[in-house]
């Protein structure tokens, strides 16, 4: 193959959020679609334009890039192309394989920020869309043509495809020029994956509408090349299409499903006998159009929670088709990433439901060992309702892989480890049995599901334990990167960032090598039995910055095309442990074919120096508006401690001279985690202002974390000290933990109780060194107000409310302390505000 170097490929593009439609159609209105279904699928697809109708009982405010546009226009094609502007407005798209898309006018809205500039609200409510489909008349075959288009953004002449699949000719493939200046192919090759470029003009190049690339090994420069990946479906099999699926608030399920002949086979037709639908397990009997070879699936009377449909069949001929999952959700609104909290439930450290399947591994430290947290104990607290307490909409639950039970690990300090974290997977698809059955693990999926909130699971894809069975296979071969003597990072000037793709995190934890082509494929197929096994709503990617980009892209492609068509929208979201400058790192993996959004470490730095230090509000504004900019509309996650830093109310400590010294962190917290565990701080300062972090946090946008023990001022040095043990209820908590867990729940309440919280834009209102002031805003009376003062000392705040806002003469209610105030002359004044607390001003209910 020609090994040049890859234009920059569509997929990798960074600073871009994955290209959503602007709004999905709220509950009030009527839509009427017609959709048309294409029998043949390509890279490139026709578009069907219908117009619908609308009664809007919400305001809806400009996205774009300018006020006083007058809305958005334009639409999505495939692999999120922006297409030109439509001639009708409104109008409804239809991509077929793609989402339904549309675009209309709308009021525009906006309030000056601090450099003048018009700061835009976008609400961006995800709401029940209903759909007639038109369903063919006549079975439906696979075309085991691959459709290759290319749309040159300059002068092309000769465009040729050259891959695996032709021995990289530049010449036996050229594609032909359209009357509207694009050239098209029409491949029949093989079932696979091919790597391949474009050669434009002589110039070979990643095809810039595929986002999909694969790694290929060239032996002449002795490197792996990049190059766009050719998928190439088999045709010889049957499988399934989605022309509808929807469900309700009142409790309706539908969905029409088209079956697809395998192509150039004998008994392709539909065998009844052989489908199975399903719905949590149960068996259900859908209508079947035995001519069109379509089923139709119609439930009524469903309870609020997920509903996701199973299907599965043969032809005549006995041949398979992949089992479809279709997830829907029943609940009076529909959810949305940014509506509440982020939870992380690390699963061994929480809540002990079910002491039978304890089984701490001898000659381990405690601190290191098992401790009898499972899945069962996660349930306990769900149908208590613990989570919803604390306004959480949302689970990231550590990872549930089988860790190794041989003998406990050598880790930090020469102390014995065992895998309670979950970081050290032993098999590709089995489930912990420290924490539980997989049934147990389904089990508390439902329950989530049930109070409507979702579940993310924690992937581990960097590596995998020396006991796993692809290891054991594979070490010999280019699956891994290195030996167990290579490079281990952080040893032997093995450094973390030079190596970072590289590097093994220990001797005993294999480096996967995602530039072989079949690690990517392998480790996608897992990811994805373990979303359709377990029914998960969204996905953390641990140590994003330690594997090619390639892996997270064909994850969020694979997700989005198979998941997302009709279903609700996944997220994925990614850690990648970074210093408070280093947002260029952390937004290299978000984008329209890779991560919805990142755990933000470059505000996690300023906000410990705000809240636990001797920072001050201006450091933190910055640092807020640098996020905004650098990351964009992705869903970041803002967040006061995780599982790899020390204990935030220990940090408060530090800074406090009348802390006692058992309270604070030494220089050396991973030591200081078994030479000298610190306690709870025994003052109320570093409850205060740990209080007022998380205030913080959780009124910015996007997806706030809490990290389980936050809510009561959990203490911890290093890990694994930052993983103790969760405490409950009166026997367990101190008068001061059990003031912070009532505080901290007003505050997740409030934020679930407000739509400005939750979706709206912010602004900054006030700034001083100790008083902070600021809006989250729907539109015109439709906002909050988040006043905070970190100083020891009260004091009295006046705040210039904008006009736009429409807040001048209203009442305003705290969601904390239920004081209210007034607004006058567009003036907001408040009489000493007590020292490290805060306010969220929400006006009262007409």
């Amino acid at each position: 193959m020609k090994a040049e170097p890859p234009a920059e490929s569509a997929g990798s593009s960074s600073g871009s959020l994955r290209q959503w439609p602007i709004f999905k159609l709220s509950a009030p209105f009527l839509l009427l679609v017609t959709m048309i279904v294409f029998s043949s699928v390509e890279l490139s697809c026709d578009r069907t334009k219908v117009v619908y109708f609308y009664e809007p009982d919400l305001p809806f405010y400009d996205p774009g890039d300018a006020p006083g546009n007058g809305g958005y226009s334009g639409y999505y094609g495939p692999n999120d192309q922006v297409l030109p502007p439509t001639d009708v407005s409104p109008d409804l798209v239809i991509v077929p394989d793609l989402a339904i898309e549309f675009d209309f006018g709308f009021e525009d809205f906006s309030l000056p920020n601090d450099s003048g500039e018009d700061t835009l609200a976008t609400p961006d409510l995800e709401q029940d869309v209903q759909v007639e489909v038109e369903i063919p008349v006549d079975p439906v075959v696979k075309s085991c043509e691959t459709v290759v288009r290319y749309q040159p953004t300059g002068p092309a002449t000769n465009v040729v495809i050259a891959g695996e699949f032709n021995g990289w000719s530049p010449t036996s493939h050229p594609l032909t020029k359209q009357a509207d200046g694009s050239f098209r192919i029409a491949l029949t090759v093989a079932a696979g994956e091919y790597g391949y470029k474009l050669v434009v003009d002589g110039q070979w190049l990643l095809d810039p509408a595929n986002p999909y690339t694969k790694y290929v090994w060239d032996s002449g420069s002795s490197q792996y090349v990049e190059n766009s990946n050719l998928r190439v479906v088999d045709c010889k099999t049957p499988g399934w299409k989605v022309l509808s699926a929807k469900a309700n608030a009142s409790g309706s399920l539908s969905a029409v499903i088209q079956f697809v002949r395998a192509n150039g086979v004998a008994d392709n037709e539909l065998d009844t006998a052989s489908l199975v639908v399903t719905r949590a397990g149960t068996v259900i009997t859908p209508s079947v159009d035995d001519k069109a070879e379509s089923i139709t699936i119609q439930l009524e009377g469903l309870a609020k929670g997920k509903h996701s449909l199973r299907v599965e069949a043969m032809d005549k001929g006995g041949r398979k088709t992949p089992r479809l999952f279709v997830p829907l959700w029943v609940e009076s609104e529909a959810f949305d990433w940014r509506d509440g909290l982020m939870y992380f439930v690390f699963t061994d450290r929480f809540y002990n439901g079910d002491p039978s399947n304890d089984a701490p591994q001898a000659d381990v430290p405690e601190l290191s060992n098992y401790q009898g947290g499972d899945f069962a104990g996660v349930i306990a607290k769900l149908k208590e309702g613990y989570f919803t307490k604390l306004g959480v909409r949302s689970i990231w639950l550590s990872p549930v892989y089988d860790n190794p039970e041989d003998k406990g690990y050598l880790g930090s300090y020469g102390k014995q480890y065992t895998g309670f974290h979950g970081y050290w997977p032993e098999a590709p698809r089995s489930v912990e049995e420290h924490f539980g059955t997989p049934d147990k693990l389904k089990e508390m999926v439902k329950a989530a599901h049930d109070q409507g909130i979702r579940v993310i699971f924690d992937l581990v894809l960097n590596h995998t334990h020396s006991n796993h069975p692809y290891y054991k296979e594979h070490q010999n071969t280019s699956w891994f990167n290195g030996t167990p003597d290579t490079c281990v990072c952080g040893r032997n000037g093995c450094d973390w960032n030079a190596y970072a793709e590289t590097c093994w995190f220990d001797t005993y934890t294999p480096d996967l090598n995602y530039r072989e082509h079949e690690v990517v494929k392998q480790m996608t197929e897992d990811t994805l039995w373990w979303v359709r096994e377990f029914d998960v709503d969204g996905l953390r990617l641990d140590a994003v910055k330690h594997m090619p980009d390639v892996i997270s892209r064909t994850i969020s492609l694979r997700i989005r095309d198979e998941m997302e068509v009709f279903g609700p929208r996944f997220y994925l979201v990614g850690e990648t442990f970074a210093g408070g400058s280093e947002h260029s790192l952390i937004k290299r993996y978000l984008g329209p074919y890779q991560l919805d959004g990142q755990y933000d470490f470059t505000l996690l730095w300023p906000i410990i120096g705000t809240f636990a230090y001797d920072g001050n509000f201006f450091d933190l504004d910055n640092a807020v508006n640098k996020s905004a900019s650098e990351y964009g509309d992705a869903l970041m996650s803002p967040f006061l401690g995780n599982h790899d830093i020390s204990r935030f109310i220990n940090e408060a400590c530090n800074g406090l001279a009348e802390c006692h010294q058992a309270g604070k962190l030494w220089s050396d917290v991973k030591q200081q985690a078994w030479d000298g565990p610190p306690q709870a701080p025994n003052i109320e300062l570093p409850y205060k202002k740990m209080a007022l972090g998380l205030l913080f946090v959780f009124t910015q946008p996007g997806v706030p974390l809490l990290y389980y023990g936050d809510e009561i001022g959990l203490p911890g040095a290093g890990d694994p000290d930052n993983r103790r043990k969760m405490r409950f209820g009166d026997g367990e908590l101190s008068g001061f933990e059990k003031t912070m867990l009532a505080t901290v729940q007003a505050i997740g309440k409030a934020r679930a109780d407000t739509l400005a919280l939750r979706r709206g834009g912010r602004a900054t209102l006030l700034i001083e060194s100790n008083v902070y002031a600021y809006t989250r805003f729907l539109g015109p009376g439709n906002a909050a107000i988040v006043v905070l003062n970190r100083d020891t000392n009260s004091h009295d705040v006046t705040v210039n409310i904008p006009g736009a806002l429409a807040l001048d003469g209203k009442t305003l209610r705290d969601k904390l302390s239920g004081a209210s105030v007034t607004i006058s002359n567009n003036q907001l004044k408040i009489q000493g505000l007590a020292g490290w607390t805060g306010m969220i001003l929400v006006p009262d209910a007409p």
